[in-house]
């Protein structure tokens, strides 16, 4: 088991095997909650834009993450082409396993598309993406699909939901 430097102490990767360049890790934990399996492949062409990034896949049953992650020369972690796909019941389960439980239950289908993000100490520099919720149930109340554009928000995310096909505010 290894916490990677530069990763933080709150995630940890275990069985790990390969190289910094290709390699996956048996089981990711955060806050030793386990999340799964992790592959990732180095992508050189990154630092023509001074970046260290790689392409990285975390599955864990039908939740899937994919993009590409990595630091920028100054330290910042950067990811593009960021995809989650993932029931939202496992994300709530996840979510209540390492922050506790919340005070509702939600249901649904889950997608989101970070086109672009920046995260430097632990604030959301900018965010760029999207997400989608199928056929939502919050609370035992159907609230049918919603969707809605990732903003940074006082150095965090924030999503304004509406009805799919209602036009974006603006």
């Amino acid at each position: 088991d290894h916490a990677v430097d530069g990763l933080g102490p709150d995630l940890r990767l275990a069985a790990i095997s390969g190289t910094l360049w290709a390699g996956e890790a048996g089981e990711v934990y955060y806050r030793e909650v386990p999340i799964g399996p992790a592959t990732w492949t180095w992508k050189p062409l990154a630092l023509l834009v001074a970046e260290w990034r790689n392409r990285v896949r975390l599955q864990s049953g039908v939740n899937a993450l994919s993009g590409d992650v990595g630091r920028t020369l100054t330290g910042a972690w950067a990811g593009r082409d960021i995809v989650l796909d993932a029931p939202l019941g496992d994300l709530v389960r996840l979510y209540s396993a390492v922050f506790g439980a919340l005070p509702v239950t939600i249901e649904g289908d889950l997608s989101m598309r970070l086109d672009d993000i920046k995260v430097r100490d632990g604030h959301v520099d900018a965010v760029d993406g999207r997400v989608d919720a199928d056929e939502v149930i919050l609370a035992g109340r159907k609230l049918g699909s919603r969707e809605g554009d990732l903003a940074d928000v006082d150095g965090g995310l924030a999503i304004e939901f509406r009805s799919k096909g209602d036009a974006a505010a603006g």
